[in-house]
């Protein structure tokens, strides 16, 4: 079965598993092993039942009580999964893969300061595990006590440790000569470079400027490091000139494609979230880089030229602290698109409800992420509900879904 799942033939291993489990049921490997395929097919239900029937036999399997965490992050069993990370930690201290998933569930409910220690010990356990270091990044942005220069040296120390090998290979750009086809005669190649090109919230922003390029003076490249596609990805494939799947490939891999590909500007739409791609840009595979869109802060990295911006997120005389040039858009730096299609239309403003002329009482709204509701946030919020008598406040954000966060 182990040879199945690491070829990727998930239905062979499962159909496999369900054999052995059924001949026999006291093996806890098998049906651990069954839990895998069935959590890496998304058969979320059946490998919890797989890990609990293992747990049942072997209670202090850490391993398992790791994997099981993880199918109850994805059945929305926020709390549960918490205290399976924590039982595997108890038992096993020096898991680092859990001391980041835990982390990243803490960050997301909002309590950044012990997920910002998790975080620490993941890297204190592997200390090249970029993932867990993007992801300390990423909550230290949101982090109220993280000053600038201390944002600044901590992304500063990202590129320091994982741009190493692309410091090393750095490709060097020649300005091309009028006649040798890289010239005035050909459309300015750009090219993106995301996680997120699929359902998810860069897209909604992304795709009106996708759309929007002059093709006749613009040819749009994409890089897409998406696992699984979607419609999305499917409608934002149809409106650029050339796809390239980056799954599976090396950051030198990537890199060596997009030199080849000739690309004038390379955007980056993720920053320091989940499966960016910022170590292929440490090898500079494009005369001109720039951070845009799904990271609201330094990159740190010294090959990343500019980050493009607006003068209301970074006002002229901001105290922000950047590696790269801030790049001011003369208007509002990103356009949104509402749902389409089968996604939904966005409604039209109807007036409040309610029996009075004016309507029912005011509703104000975030659908923010649980860990940006720091205390003087909730405080200042406080203040302009009571202000407004019979204000409500409605709160949408994915850690909700759990009942005890509720």
């Amino acid at each position: 079965m182990q040879q199945l799942l690491n070829a990727g033939r998930l239905q062979e291993a499962l159909r496999l598993g369900q054999r052995l489990c059924a001949a026999y049921p006291q093996d806890t490997d098998v049906w651990y092993l069954k839990g895998l395929a069935e959590a890496r097919l998304n058969e979320l239900q059946a490998a919890s039942q797989s890990f609990e029937h293992v747990l049942q036999r072997a209670p202090n399997d850490a391993i398992t009580h790791y994997n099981l965490a993880r199918v109850r992050r994805l059945q929305g069993r926020v709390h549960d999964a918490i205290a399976g990370y924590r039982t595997a930690l108890r038992l096993r201290p020096n898991i680092a893969e859990a001391h980041n998933n835990l982390g990243e569930l803490l960050r997301q409910i909002g309590d950044v300061d012990t997920a910002l220690a998790h975080y620490r010990q993941a890297l204190k356990l592997r200390p090249n595990y970029s993932g867990a270091y993007s992801n300390m990044l990423f909550a230290l942005s949101y982090h109220l006590l993280s000053t600038p220069a201390e944002l600044l040296a901590a992304h500063r120390e990202w590129d320091r440790q994982f741009g190493e090998a692309g410091r090393a290979a750095r490709y060097t750009h020649v300005p091309p000569a009028p006649d040798d086809g890289r010239g005035q005669d050909r459309p300015l190649r750009i090219g993106y470079v995301s996680p997120d090109l699929k359902h998810h919230a860069v897209s909604r922003f992304f795709e009106p400027l996708l759309a929007a390029h002059d093709r006749g003076r613009v040819e749009v490249y994409c890089y897409a490091e998406v696992a699984s596609p979607d419609a999305v990805t499917e409608r934002l494939k149809a409106q650029a000139d050339h796809w390239r799947v980056t799954v599976g490939q090396g950051d030198a891999e990537v890199a060596r494609q997009i030199f080849e590909d000739g690309i004038d500007i390379l955007v980056d739409l993720a920053g320091h979230t989940a499966d960016n791609r910022l170590q292929v840009f440490t090898y500079k595979p494009a005369p001109i880089q720039a951070s845009y869109l799904g990271y609201c802060t330094t990159t740190g990295l010294e090959a990343m030229d500019y980050w493009i911006t607006d003068a209301v997120v970074t006002p002229e005389d901001s105290v922000e602290r950047t590696s790269e040039t801030i790049w001011r858009l003369p208007r509002c730096w990103l356009c949104y698109r509402p749902g389409s299609g089968t996604e939904g239309e966005a409604p039209a403003v109807a007036p409040r409800p309610g029996p009075s002329p004016n309507g029912g009482p005011i509703t104000f709204g975030s659908f923010n992420q649980l860990s940006k509701l720091s205390e003087p946030v909730v405080a200042l919020w406080s203040e302009v509900l009571n202000a407004v008598p019979g204000s409500r406040l409605l709160l949408k954000a994915w850690g909700l879904m759990d009942e005890q966060i509720r």
